[in-house]
């Protein structure tokens, strides 16, 4: 599935021709890095320009779109796209695209939460295990960081049942047999 055509950008002579030469084009439109070419988790490894290391695709595309700004990463849509269809870990070949079309820039979160993440199955989970609806009111951050979600109807359920408290009668919309 292609992004966006960006075949007018291929060969555009402000990158380097050594750098196009180790690019090969796939059918889905990715600019894919050689493989041989990539660090232990599937990234390609960096590149010298101007005496400088850089990551190929956030060079690539800062010359041929633009600057990422400060505080964002690249997160690969083309990868996003494809879900359904990617295994995803450090065979995912969307780890090698250097299309500088297929990269948006994003907080870390988005990132996380675009591929095959823990981060990104738990944010689809829309209930508690006792299928309580995790919404505003009902849904409390724990944790030492202040990054785990929980139900407050379980957690106030549990904190009773550890002080000797009768438990909390489920009763509404959340009542579940």
């Amino acid at each position: 599935m292609l992004m966006r055509d960006a075949s007018h950008l291929f060969g555009d002579s402000r990158v380097p021709e050594r750098v196009w030469a180790r690019i090969e084009v796939s059918p889905c439109g990715c600019w894919l890095w050689p493989k041989k070419s990539t660090d232990r988790d599937g990234y390609p490894n960096r590149v010298r320009f101007d005496g400088v290391l850089y990551r190929p695709v956030r060079k690539i595309r800062t010359i041929l779109v633009g600057p990422v700004p400060d505080g964002l990463q690249l997160g690969h849509q083309c990868h996003s796209l494809n879900l359904g269809t990617c295994a995803g870990g450090t065979a995912c070949a969307h780890r090698r695209c250097v299309n500088p079309l297929d990269v948006e820039p994003e907080t870390a979160a988005q990132n996380l939460r675009g591929g095959h993440t823990f981060q990104r199955r738990n944010a689809l989970v829309q209930h508690c295990p006792s299928n309580h609806w995790y919404t505003p009111e009902n849904t409390m951050m724990v944790g030492k960081h202040k990054t785990n979600r929980a139900c407050r109807k379980c957690y106030r359920n549990s904190w009773r049942r550890r002080h000797g408290y009768p438990e909390y009668v489920m009763e509404g919309p959340d009542f579940t047999e």
